[in-house]
C-alpha cells in the first residue's frame, strides 16, 4: 500500500544539527507490513498511507539525556528517544556534533544495555541533503565483528498518515548486511515519522498531534466532551461508520457504530489520560488523539472548559 505520485514542488529539505529538537512527546504506533510498499525514491513525492491500520502501542519522547540522568549510562549522549509501552521502557542514545549525528547505544527493560561507544553507528552527516550517501560499519562493545551499514536520502515530498498530513518529509533508505528498511522522518523539528522493520514484519510510527509548521492533523471527525461525564459526542460525517477507541496498550476500551453520523462512546469509568479514537467510513480510515482529564480538573480550570473539543482533539 503506497502511493509515489508527484505533488507540488517544495523546498529540498536539508537537514542541520539545527533541526534536532531537545523535547517531543508523541505517541507510538505499530502496523504489519503485510502488503506495505514504500513507493520509488525521488524528488517532491506524495506517499498516501492513511488506509494503515495502526494500533497505539505506548509513547515516544524526544529528549535530553539529562533529563532521564539516573537512567543515562552513557555520559557522552546528547540527544535521548524514550519509549514507554506495555513492553516496559527503553532508550535510545545518541551524540552529535557540527558534522555527524551517531547512535550509540540503548537500554531497555528485560533486554539490559547495548553500547556502541567504540565504532558507533553514524545516523546522519550534516548537512544532510538530498541524495546524500553515508557508508560505514558499527560494532557493539565487546563483540569481535563490525556490522555493515549504508544508507541513502533518496526522496522528500509530503506524508500522509491517517492521522494527519506531514508536508516536509524526507526518506532515508537504509541497508543493514544486505536488509533494506525506511525512515521517514519530519524535516523540522527533525525526529522520524515512520519506520519499516521488514525482517520483523512492522512498522513504527511516532504520532504528533497537535498542529505545527508542516503537519495538518486529520480533522474529518469532531469529539465533543458531555458536560465532564466522560462520554464523548463523535459527529463523523458519514451515515455509517466503524467506531473504536484504543489506550496507549493497544487494548479496545470502546466500539460503537455511527448512526447517521453521529455515535457516542463511553469512557467515564476508564482512567484518565491519552487515547486513540480511529474511524472507519467508505471513504477511508482516520484517526485522532483524545485526552481525558478528570471533571474537577476540567472545572477548576477556566480556560479548559469541559467541552473543549480543542483540548480532545489536539
Amino acid at each position: 500500500m503506497a502511493m509515489g505520485l508527484t505533488t507540488a514542488a517544495y523546498a529540498q529539505p536539508v537537514i542541520t544539527p539545527a533541526n534536532l529538537s531537545n523535547y517531543l512527546p508523541t505517541e507510538a504506533l505499530t502496523a504489519s507490513t503485510v502488503g506495505f510498499d514504500p513507493g520509488t525514491p525521488g524528488a517532491n513525492k506524495t506517499w498516501n498511507f492513511s488506509q494503515l491500520a495502526f494500533t497505539p502501542s505506548g509513547t515516544n519522547d524526544v529528549m535530553l539525556p539529562k533529563d532521564i540522568a539516573s537512567k543515562n549510562p552513557f555520559p557522552a549522549a546528547t540527544l535521548c528517544l524514550s519509549y514507554t509501552g506495555k513492553v516496559g521502557e527503553g532508550f535510545l542514545f545518541f551524540k552529535h556534533d557540527a558534522n555527524k549525528l551517531e547512535w550509540i547505544g540503548q537500554s531497555f527493560d528485560g533486554v539490559g544495555t547495548v553500547a556502541c561507544t567504540a565504532n558507533p553507528k553514524t545516523v546522519l552527516t550534516f548537512p544532510y541533503a538530498y541524495q546524500t550517501q553515508i557508508t560505514d560499519d558499527f560494532q557493539i562493545d565487546g563483540t569481535q565483528q563490525a556490522t555493515n551499514f549504508s544508507s541513502v536520502y533518496d526522496a522528500y515530498g509530503t506524508l500522509i498518515m491517517p492521522y494527519g498530513t506531514h508536508r516536509n518529509v524526507i526518506r532515508q533508505r537504509i541497508v543493514v548486511d544486505g536488509q533494506a528498511d525506511y525512515i521517514w522522518f519530519n524535516a523540522h523539528p527533525f525526529y522520524p515519522i515512520l519506520q519499516t522493520d521488514m525482517s520483523r514484519g512492522t512498522l513504527g510510527v511516532m504520532m504528533l498531534a497537535e498542529a505545527s509548521a508542516g503537519f495538518e492533523p486529520n480533522r474529518s471527525f469532531q469529539v465533543t466532551e458531555q458536560a465532564c461525564l466522560g462520554r464523548y459526542d463523535i459527529v463523523t460525517g458519514h451515515a455509517m461508520a466503524d467506531i473504536k477507541v484504543y489506550d496507549l496498550d493497544g487494548k479496545t476500551v470502546a466500539a460503537t457504530q455511527a448512526n447517521n453520523g453521529v455515535a457516542t462512546i463511553d469512557l467515564q469509568h476508564g482512567p484518565c489520560g491519552i487515547y486513540i479514537a480511529t474511524i472507519k467510513t467508505a471513504d477511508g480510515y482516520a484517526m485522532q488523539k483524545l485526552i481525558k482529564t478528570s471533571a474537577e480538573k476540567r472545572r477548576s480550570t477556566p480556560s479548559a472548559p469541559c467541552d473543549d473539543t480543542a483540548l480532545l482533539n489536539r
